[in-house]
């Protein structure tokens, strides 16, 4: 029980304490509430060039005499002038036409030659060079700063520039809260989405799960010959006569066929285009072709269809005549999900990219490609398909009420996937054809930083990556994360990029580049469901278990130095390389593929190649050093602990002598 006097010597105690000890608070409300409301909601370096501001506050804020600046200039805003509660206001050089002074949304427009009062040079630079923007109240208060400046930390703001799109010339705010970083943002034109990311985006609904190539495309093939009234299909290329022929007569029964395709996919192979896809429009359906930014190598990446909006088939792969056969597809996955409420979500992505600025249709580009009016005759009928999928056995299950959420690039694909794994508590295993050269380091940002950081806390982290050796061997030798580069068996190449976290599952078109993310009109869907993940998590192991036969054996080091057999499944004569942990090598030809070392001490790796692709790489387990003057080994305290640490010890010495004190 508590004494009065000890009571007492407590509250001294503790005021004395706070008095002499400056405290920092977190506040976890949301920064705009701090802000009153009001924080940078778009920037547009087009010809205008401007900025808005939005209040997200629940009641209306005077920024008359507020202040704007872009580190050069200042301008001040004229007397009188309020932002209702979700309200915007744009400022810009002139009123044009542009998506920033478009008022539909109820916004104002105001030039910058309308406000009260102009400081030296004000002018919002091109994305090329980047720039900062600050707001600042009537007590000169920063209330707001946003950097997409290369060169120079832009105060009030952490971290790297907000990335902006050259051709698309502008960004948006995507989230409510202020973090002062570019995770807020996205970049942002017209007729493009810029959706938030929360992570409370999933609904209900039953999933066919399946992989290329062991389905054929089959359940893509049946599902849109299933259609009665709809089928609106986003994809970057088709090249089967099959897909192109059901579609063709799907549209002949008077089903609403859409097509929206991507303007100039790389490695376009396959006979004229137009006139291959001239089969859709005769028939009386509707194709179009799009590239958002026209320029910039942003591509229309997205591999769905809608059909009867009840139903959408997404997939990792193009509908190639490689990947919807039975023997010569790549190694991707795929679903289909059924249901209204999901199918609804796809619609707004479809309509908007379907209808938006950037799409044209069919005989716009054979003008611009002068192309013929012929159509390619194609090697089709539907007997024949309904004959090739039924003859297709393979994994055929749907499963019922899983939670799925859909995210697309460019507006939260890079939020979402990085969130989702940086949650992981048991695996992530990723199956990826690619990782872009900016982001094979391994320190900086990226979703394989993200895959390291979870391994650094004891997640199981398996990467599957279709080549990539120096990267492989670079993720094993210096990160918990295991690797392996891709030896196929039964496919042609690598074209995941799937990602297995616990019991969820990412399947998607965006593979592991800035542009993907960043720039590209991609999809990604995430399955919730531990039935579902179950099924690709068996595909992934057989895809591993043949790929890394070896990088994942670690020896352990014995004090007595005992040595170690290696053996690798390789045929004939093979070349060993040993290498010390003070960088040096020794390397040895043997007869077979078994290597014998008396020691394993001092022993970083053993690497093994021959044959015809042979290749294994062991990584060996040395000792923890043993602590300096058989001392206790130094212990890592958690942040903050040590601050905590120094206040309960202040508190017992002002508590001791208070207590004397009072006696």
């Amino acid at each position: 029980m508590v004494r009065l006097r000890d009571a007492t010597a407590i509250a001294i105690a503790m005021i004395i304490l706070f008095s002499a000890v400056p405290m920092v608070f977190t506040d976890s409300s949301d920064a705009a509430v701090k802000n009153d409301g009001v924080l940078f909601y778009e920037v547009y370096v087009g010809d205008e060039k401007g900025f808005s501001l939005k209040n997200y506050g629940t009641s209306a804020v005077n920024i008359g005499g507020w202040t704007y600046s872009d580190g050069e200039g200042t301008i001040t805003i004229k007397s009188g002038l309020s932002i209702s509660p979700g309200g915007i206001i744009a400022f810009v050089n002139e009123k044009t036409d542009s998506w920033l002074c478009d008022t539909t949304d109820g916004r104002k427009v105001m030039t910058n030659d309308e406000q009260a009062g102009k400081k030296d040079s004000f002018n919002i630079s091109a994305s090329t060079s980047g720039d900062d923007l600050y707001l600042y109240n009537a007590s000169d208060v920063l209330v707001d700063a946003i950097g997409f400046k290369k060169e120079s930390p832009v105060k009030g703001w952490v971290g790297d520039a907000a990335y902006m799109n050259s051709a698309l010339q502008g960004i948006k705010r995507v989230e409510s809260t202020d973090s002062d970083t570019k995770h807020d943002w996205t970049i942002y034109g017209e007729s493009l989405t810029a959706l938030s990311y929360d992570g409370t985006e999933s609904v209900k609904a039953n999933v066919r799960p399946f992989v290329f190539p062991d389905s054929g495309g089959r359940f893509v093939l049946e599902s849109l010959m299933g259609a009665t009234e709809s089928v609106q299909v986003s994809i970057y290329f088709i090249s089967s006569h099959m897909v192109i022929g059901v579609l063709s007569d799907l549209a002949e029964k008077g089903v609403k066929v859409e097509v929206l395709l991507e303007n100039s996919p790389l490695g376009d192979s396959i006979d004229n285009p137009v006139q291959l896809f001239r089969n859709i429009t005769e028939a009386g359906g509707e194709v179009k072709y799009i590239n958002f930014s026209n320029s910039n190598g942003s591509y229309v990446h997205n591999k769905y269809a809608i059909v009867d909006g009840d139903e959408v088939i997404i997939t990792s792969e193009n509908w190639t005549a490689g990947n919807l056969s039975k023997d010569d597809g790549n190694r991707g996955w795929g679903a289909v999900v059924y249901g209204k409420p999901f199918a609804d979500k796809m619609s707004v992505f479809f309509d908007n990219d379907f209808n938006g600025i950037y799409s044209k249709d069919l005989e716009t580009k054979a003008k611009e490609e002068n192309a013929s009016s012929e159509v390619t005759e194609l090697k089709y009928s539907w007997v024949n398909v309904e004959k090739y999928t039924s003859s297709i056995i393979c994994h055929d299950r749907v499963y019922q009420n899983a939670d799925v959420s859909i995210y697309m690039s460019p507006d939260n694909t890079y939020k979402a996937l990085l969130d989702k794994i940086s949650k992981a508590e048991d695996r992530v295993y990723s199956e990826q054809m690619d990782v872009g050269a900016a982001w094979e380091d391994l320190t900086a940002e990226s979703p394989l930083k993200a895959l390291v950081d979870a391994s650094n806390r004891g997640v199981d982290v398996k990467f599957l990556l279709d080549g990539g050796k120096d990267l492989v061997d670079e993720i094993n030798e210096t990160t918990n994360v295991k690797a392996a580069s891709v030896k196929k068996s039964g496919y042609g190449t690598m074209h995941n990029k799937g990602v297995i976290i616990d019991d969820s599952v990412w399947v998607s078109s965006v593979n592991w580049t800035s542009n993907s993310f960043l720039n590209n009109r991609e999809c990604g869907l995430f399955i919730e469901s531990a039935e579902v993940t179950n099924f690709y998590l068996g595909e992934f192991m057989e895809d591993w278990n043949v790929s890394y036969s070896s990088n994942d054996i670690e020896i352990g080091y014995s004090p007595s130095g005992e040595g170690a057999t290696f053996t690798a499944d390789i045929e004939g004569p093979v070349e060993w390389t040993v290498e010390y942990t003070d960088g040096s090598k020794e390397v040895m030809t043997e007869t077979s593929a078994t290597l014998v070392l008396e020691t394993t001490k001092n022993v970083k790796s053993v690497t093994v190649t021959g044959g015809e692709d042979g290749y294994g790489k062991f990584y060996v387990a040395q000792p923890e050093p043993e602590p300096e003057n058989g001392g206790p080994e130094d212990v890592e305290i958690p942040e903050g602990a040590g601050f905590i640490a120094i206040i309960v010890a202040i508190i017992a010495v002002i508590f001791g002598i208070i207590k004397k004190i009072m006696k």
